[in-house]
């Protein structure tokens, strides 16, 4: 089994946080549950639709330096996007 950030969250939190450091640990991480939701979501519809801006760039031709470096910047923001999405919707 992988590990999954929000499913780590859930496990290790206590019902209802009280005063003191403990508690406001524990608001913290429930405010990131959504927001590593989020990142999980963006990355895999970017992963999902990246593939697309491909296309045209290939059918022109790489005839340029410029051209190039865009690929790469695609692939590896696709690489990124791949890295972030991968655990969307595992639960």
């Amino acid at each position: 089994m992988r590990w999954n950030p929000r499913r780590a969250l859930r496990r290790g939190l206590p019902e209802r946080s009280g005063d003191g450091p403990t508690g406001t640990l524990a608001r913290l991480a429930r405010l990131g549950v959504p927001a590593v939701a989020a990142v999980e979501t963006v990355g895999f519809w970017t992963a999902v639709a990246l593939p697309l801006c491909y296309v045209p760039l290939l059918l022109t031709g790489l005839s340029s330096e410029r051209d190039a470096a865009l690929l790469g910047a695609l692939v590896v923001l696709h690489l990124i996007a791949l890295s972030a999405g991968h655990a969307h919707n595992r639960d």
